[in-house]
C-alpha cells in the first residue's frame, strides 16, 4: 500500500509540472520615459524585478524617445480611458493605473489575481501564448522571465520569437534559426541600465536574455567549424584583448590602435565569415538632414540679414579710407557674437522644453505641437509671398523697432563694436528667427542636456553660414553692400516662399511621422 502511494506522487509530478507551465501569463502594457523621475521609481520593478520573480509578462512602450510610441499612448486612451500620464500599466479597461505610488503599491495584487490576457490597442484582448508579436503596433519592448525582445524593425518568425521569451533552453530553439550573434547592448531605464549576458539579432528584432550562452564566437552549426576556423576563432579573440580594434576580412585579420567601433560586435554569418555590425538603437534617432532643413529656413531670413546688411552699412560709412580690411573684421566679430548668442540661447530653449516636461509631461504631444508650429510657421511666410507686408508676425523684425535698430547698427565704428552689437541685436533677432530654432529646440530636447551641444554647434553653423559668405563678398569687391541690400529686397518674397516650403515640408512630415 506504501509503494503505491509513493508512486501514485511520483507519477503525479510531471503532471503537476506541466500544469504549472500551461498556466497562462499574466501580461500587461507599460508606458514610460527615459529622463521621468517617476518612472525611476517604478521601471526597477516593472520591467526587471517582476517579470523575473512572476509570472508577468510586460510589453514596454518609451514615449520620451519614441514620437510614434507615444502617439500610441494616445490611441490607448481612446479605448481604455486610463489618462496620458507617466508611468501607466494597463491590464484591462477596469485594471490601469498611472504614477509611481500607485503601480507600487497596486501591481502585486494585480499580479496576485490570476493570469491576465494582453490588452490590445483595438480595445480587444488576447492571451500571450496566441499573441502575434509581429503585429504589435508601435516600437515595443517585451519582457519576460530574464529575457528580453526589443524592437529593431519588425517582421520576423512570430511563433520562434515567442518561443525565445518562453523556453526554458533558447540554444536549442535557436538552433537551426537564421540569427547573428551580438555584443549585448544596455538597456536604458530611467534611472539605469539592465545588462543581459546574452543578446541575438533576429530579423527585426533583438533578443537578449541571461544564463547559458554561446562562446565569443560561433556559428549556427558548430560541426562546420574546422581546425583551422576554431585557430582563427582563437587568435581573434585573444588579439581583442590586446589591440582596440580588431576585425577579420575573409583570410586577413586587420587591427588598429586608436578610435574603435561604438557598439561594435563579431558575429559569424551563415557563410561561416565575421562579419562587424553596428548595433541598431530601437529608438527613434535624431536626423541631421531634419535639423539643417530647419536651420536653413532660419539662415535664409530676411530678419537676419537686413540687420547684418545694416551693420555692414554703418562700417563701411564711417571708415571710407579702409572699407575693405574694417568690414571683414566687422563682418567676422558681428557673425561671432551671434553664433555665441544663439548659442545660449538655444541651451536655453531645450532647457526650458525639459523643466516643463517635469512638471507638467508635455512630452507625448511635443512632436504633434512642433509639427503643428512648423505648418503655422510655414503659412505665415506663405502669405508673404501671396500678400506680401513688411514687419509680418513671425517672419520679419516688427517695423516700430526699425529705427531704432538702424540707429544702433550705423553707430558702430569697430570690430570690437560690431561684436558687442551683435551680441546685442541678437535680441531684436528673436521674433522673428526663433520659430525654427523653438521646433529644433524642441526636437533635441529628448536628449541629455550635454548630448544637445554638437547638434546645437552644427544648427549654429548653418544659421551663420550666408552671414559670412556676405562678408567675404564685399572683401573681396565681389559684391557691394548696396547690392547685397537691393538683392534682398529683390527677391524678398522668393526667401519667403523657400522659408515656407521647407517649414510645411517639416512640419507635415513630422506630423506624419516620416521626420
Amino acid at each position: 500500500m506504501l509503494c503505491m502511494i509513493v508512486a501514485g506522487m511520483l507519477a503525479a509530478l510531471p503532471a503537476a509540472s506541466v500544469f504549472a507551465q500551461d498556466t497562462p501569463d499574466t501580461c500587461a502594457v507599460y508606458f514610460t520615459g527615459i529622463g521621468c523621475s517617476h518612472c525611476a521609481r517604478t521601471d526597477p520593478s516593472v520591467l526587471d524585478k517582476l517579470p523575473k520573480s512572476t509570472r508577468l509578462v510586460v510589453v514596454e512602450y518609451e514615449i520620451y524617445r519614441d514620437a510614434e510610441n507615444s502617439r500610441l499612448m494616445t490611441k490607448y486612451n481612446d479605448v481604455y480611458g486610463q489618462g496620458l500620464g507617466i508611468p501607466q500599466i494597463i491590464f484591462d479597461k477596469d485594471r490601469h493605473t498611472i504614477g509611481d505610488r500607485p503601480i507600487l503599491q497596486g501591481i502585486t495584487g494585480m499580479i496576485a489575481g490570476g493570469s491576465n490576457p494582453c490588452p490590445m490597442i483595438d480595445g480587444s484582448s488576447v492571451t500571450f501564448e496566441d499573441m502575434n508579436i509581429t503585429a504589435l503596433p508601435g516600437m515595443p519592448k517585451i519582457w519576460k522571465d530574464e529575457k528580453i525582445l526589443m524592437f529593431s524593425g519588425g517582421g520576423g518568425d512570430a511563433k520562434l520569437l515567442k518561443g525565445l521569451l518562453v523556453s526554458d533552453d533558447v540554444l536549442s530553439l535557436l538552433d537551426g534559426a537564421k540569427y547573428d550573434v551580438i555584443k549585448p547592448v544596455a538597456v536604458p531605464l530611467s534611472g539605469g541600465d539592465i545588462y543581459f549576458d546574452n543578446a541575438v539579432r533576429l530579423e527585426g528584432w533583438i533578443f537578449q536574455w541571461n544564463g547559458e550562452g554561446f562562446d565569443d564566437f560561433v556559428v549556427n552549426d558548430s560541426k562546420s567549424q574546422d581546425l583551422s576556423t576554431r585557430i582563427m576563432i582563437a587568435l581573434v579573440d585573444t588579439v581583442n584583448a590586446v589591440r582596440v580594434g580588431a576585425v577579420r576580412l575573409g583570410g586577413w585579420i586587420f587591427q588598429w590602435n586608436g578610435e574603435e567601433l561604438d557598439d561594435s560586435v563579431i558575429v559569424v554569418n551563415d557563410s561561416g565569415s565575421d562579419v562587424g555590425a553596428n548595433q541598431e538603437s530601437p529608438d527613434r534617432d535624431l536626423k541631421l538632414s531634419t535639423l539643417t532643413m530647419i536651420a536653413l529656413a532660419d539662415t535664409v531670413n530676411p530678419c537676419a540679414l537686413a540687420v547684418f546688411i545694416l551693420m555692414l552699412v554703418g562700417i563701411t560709412t564711417y571708415d571710407v579710407g579702409n572699407k575693405k580690411r574694417q568690414v571683414l573684421k566687422a563682418g567676422l566679430s558681428f557673425v561671432t557674437a551671434v553664433y555665441i548668442m544663439y548659442f545660449f540661447y538655444g541651451l536655453i530653449i531645450i532647457r526650458s522644453f525639459q523643466l516643463v516636461d517635469t512638471i507638467t509631461n508635455v512630452r507625448p504631444f511635443l512632436y504633434t505641437t512642433l509639427g503643428w508650429v512648423s505648418v503655422v510657421l510655414g503659412l505665415l511666410h506663405l502669405r508673404g509671398v501671396l500678400w506680401y507686408k513688411p514687419g509680418g508676425f513671425m517672419t520679419e523684425m516688427p517695423m516700430s523697432w526699425r529705427p531704432r535698430v538702424k540707429k544702433l547698427m550705423t553707430s558702430i565704428t569697430s570690430p570690437k563694436g560690431a561684436f558687442f552689437m551683435g551680441a546685442f541685436v541678437t535680441l531684436f533677432l528673436i521674433p522673428c528667427t526663433m520659430g525654427p530654432y523653438f521646433i529644433a529646440g524642441g526636437m533635441l530636447s529628448v536628449l541629455e542636456l550635454a548630448e544637445t551641444v554638437p547638434w546645437l554647434l552644427i544648427y549654429d553653423l548653418v544659421f551663420i553660414v550666408p552671414l559670412i559668405m556676405i562678408t567675404f563678398a564685399i572683401h573681396y569687391r565681389f559684391k557691394k553692400v548696396d547690392d547685397v541690400s537691393g538683392w534682398k529686397e529683390k527677391n524678398i518674397k522668393n526667401l519667403h516662399f523657400f522659408i515656407a516650403g521647407l517649414m510645411l515640408f517639416i512640419g507635415f512630415g513630422i506630423l506624419s511621422g516620416w521626420i
